[in-house]
């Protein structure tokens, strides 16, 4: 699954499935930038339950919404302007090599339900 605009692509791979988790990998790449971690879903669910939130909008919303996975490797914090302009904060890291990326990727309102509706089918 890929979500993005100009250039800034936000990436999900499924991996397994196994003792009631999901594994998957999400990255993010711009030009010649970029990078990706492996994550699952314990404890904290899937980016989907992100999407699906964000998706029950009827407007724009204020404040912001998170999802993060347990290990703190991934988060994505989602916000929206009241033109509809939602900016999604991408952090990656990698405790044991000490990096960190963080960029954000722009969406639009009106995208939501279709992003949304990818990530239940992705994650399913």
């Amino acid at each position: 699954m890929e979500i993005g605009t100009d250039g800034a692509v936000l990436t999900f791979d499924a991996i397994d499935k196994r003792h009631g988790e999901t594994w998957f990998r999400i990255g993010y790449r711009e030009a010649d930038f970029g990078g990706r971690v492996e994550v699952s879903s314990f404890m904290v669910g899937t980016p989907a339950l992100l999407f699906r939130q964000l998706a029950s909008f009827d407007s724009p919303w204020t404040g912001t919404y998170d999802w993060s996975d347990f290990e703190g490797r991934a988060k994505l914090v989602a916000g929206c302007d009241a033109m509809g302009h939602v900016t999604i904060l991408v952090t990656l890291a990698d405790p044991v090599r000490a990096m960190r990326l963080e960029a954000p990727l722009m969406v639009e309102f009106g995208q939501l339900s279709a992003i949304a509706r990818q990530a239940e089918t992705l994650f399913s």
